[in-house]
């Protein structure tokens, strides 16, 4: 029997002279549109309504739905709160309303929910911020926000000095960054913050090299400021006098857009030697200013650096990743486990042929959004964060149910 559309029919069968009845209900396939997504070990998006869902990693409640239980289909967060803007740091979820508040859950062991506390929280909390803010960003144990006036605050991890406000202090209520400066875009990476000001000019504060922990020594200079200080506490000036449209920040180096939309990556190039090519110059050195990646003429809507690869989104919809392609980021269709994994110094195309509205690169993962509103992810999925109903890692494009 085929069921071709949504309702219930009454089967009776008989034999023998004895008759039995059953019900059979076919259930419509659930519409899941989202209007944008953001990924990580766990990955997070709002519907067309504002509502937040999210799916992958929960260990610290950073999926939001009042428990710590993974899930690998995607779940509404609770609290029916309406977002216009959600983002995903490496155990913590943020979201801001359309009037510029923001609500914060997961992790909060360095005050990266803002909330004034250090406990965990695995529904939103409302974050203490004393100007609505027209824009968050969440790096992996710290987040940002911009007012409306052009001011960033942030809070949480402040190791390397992330949160920019001259101290290596964490910080469990929103900071102002110094400097006084006003940005028009931000992004906060693993261990680094990065902005674009009112003039076109990119600015960074937090680490910039050395030895970040026992697994990694990089050249000093990759936040791309032109000085050999580490950590840097406050906003430094990128290097170049470059105009931007855009940066992101990702772990241990950056990505830029231009205006004229090419693309320009800085930072360390590699996660182990020989392997590596997140700047996507074509080599594996560390580029202590921005180079221009190599894909000749192409140009670029959207960049995002996550972990040790980054992606971009072409003028036509098509999506370009390079990197270490550790759990099959990149998107090649190929190995999706380091080390049998292929590493691309220069961008490729993904497989699969799809076109999208927009590009989330973060962590070990990437969404993205078709036109129809369905999204698609594809790379790590240890915690089930592709939001598949699997744990497998993708290397090429999947998706998301729920």
């Amino acid at each position: 029997m085929t069921g071709l559309a949504a309702g219930s029919s009454t089967i009776t069968a008989s034999s023998g002279g004895v008759s039995a009845q059953v019900v059979v209900t076919v259930i419509a396939a659930q519409s899941f549109v989202l209007t944008q997504v953001n990924a990580g070990p766990h990955t997070c998006g709002l519907t067309v309504a504002g509502a937040a869902w999210c799916w992958g990693r929960n260990l610290d409640g950073e999926i939001g739905d009042g428990t710590t239980v993974q899930r690998a289909r995607p779940v509404p967060v609770a609290g029916g709160q309406v977002f216009s803007q959600i983002v995903v740091g490496l155990q913590h979820t943020c979201a801001r309303t359309g009037a510029g508040a923001v609500w914060c859950w997961g992790r909060n062991v360095e005050g990266q929910l803002g909330d004034g506390s250090f406990l965990m929280r695995n529904q939103p909390v409302q974050v203490q911020v004393p100007f609505p803010l027209a824009e968050i960003t969440a790096g992996s144990l710290h987040t940002c926000g911009r007012a409306t006036s052009g001011q960033v605050w942030c809070w949480g991890d402040n190791r390397f000095g992330q949160l920019g406000d001259g101290s290596l202090s964490v910080r469990n209520q929103a900071t102002p960054v110094l400097g006084g400066l006003i940005f028009v875009q931000i992004s906060a990476g693993q261990d680094r913050t990065c902005g674009v000001i009112a003039a076109g000019q990119a600015w960074c504060w937090g680490s910039n090299g050395g030895t970040i922990n026992p697994l990694f020594t990089d050249a000093v200079g990759i936040l791309g400021v032109g000085s050999t200080a580490s950590p840097i506490t406050q906003p430094m000036q990128v290097v170049g006098n470059i105009q931007w449209a855009e940066v992101s920040a990702g772990y241990r180096f950056a990505c830029g857009r231009t205006p004229a939309s090419v693309v320009r990556c800085w930072g360390a190039n590699t996660y182990v030697p020989g392997r590596g090519g997140q700047v996507g110059d074509g080599s594996l050195a560390p580029r202590i200013q921005p180079v221009l990646i190599a894909t000749g003429a192409q140009t670029f809507t959207r960049v995002g650096a996550g972990f040790f690869s980054a992606c971009a989104l072409d003028t036509v919809g098509e999506a370009w990743c390079w990197g270490t392609n550790f759990a099959g980021e990149v998107g090649d269709g190929g190995l999706a486990d380091f080390p049998t994994s292929v590493h691309h110094p220069t961008p490729i195309k993904i497989v699969g042929g799809l076109r999208f509205v927009s590009l989330n690169m973060a962590k070990l993962n990437a969404c993205g959004l078709t036109a129809a509103g369905d999204t698609w992810c594809w790379g790590s999925n240890a915690f089930g964060q592709i939001g598949d109903g699997t744990t497998t890692s993708r290397s090429s494009p999947v998706r998301v149910t729920p």
